[in-house]
């Protein structure tokens, strides 16, 4: 685009129009400005940039898992792995715990419940066939929101065998599992 000034001299503005844009090809970018004049001193500038790309936050569960099976009275701990470009705020993450019997918002730094300081795990202490369900995580940022989950379940008779209790329908059912 050319833009004629009142003093009759010529100014260029250029414009850099980016879409479809991923979140991996941010970072810095150099423009070169080049007026076509042989040995002119100031013929070829370089200005470098930096693009941003906003992304809204992508949650992934450490490692993969997304179930997780523990004994009765034991402890274990829930890990997301959230990218979001802006960063997610931790006081923008939210935990939920749903099961047949029950649904709630997961309160922080209790007995029960403890969260990272990034809010990017949660430890559940001393887990019992109450604790068998699906917990939830919601993360938020200017751009948009996601969630994921991960299963909980409780092994039987406190050992770590291939004998699993999760809860259906207010009452106890027991599942026996093998590989191969």
């Amino acid at each position: 685009n050319v833009l004629n000034t009142p003093e009759s001299s010529t100014r260029v503005i250029s414009f850099l129009k980016l879409s479809g844009i991923k979140g991996e090809e941010a970072g810095v970018y150099t423009c070169v400005g080049d007026n076509g004049v042989p040995n002119y001193n100031q013929a070829v500038q370089y200005y470098d940039f930096y693009i941003t790309v906003q992304v809204p936050p992508d949650i992934i569960p450490k490692n993969g898992i997304t179930t997780l099976a523990q004994t009765r009275n034991g402890t274990v701990t829930i890990y997301f792995d959230i990218t979001a470009q802006p960063p997610v705020d931790p006081s923008d993450i939210q935990w939920y715990f749903q099961s047949s019997v029950e649904n709630f918002t997961i309160p922080n730094n209790t007995k029960k419940y403890m969260f990272s300081a990034d809010q990017h795990s949660l430890t559940i202490s001393d887990v019992q066939l109450s604790d068998v369900g699906i917990y939830r995580i919601e993360a938020e940022n200017i751009v948009g929101s996601n969630r994921a989950q991960v299963t909980l379940f409780v092994y039987a008779n406190n050992q770590k065998s291939n004998k699993i209790i999760w809860r259906k329908m207010y009452h106890y059912e027991t599942l026996w599992c093998h590989h191969s």
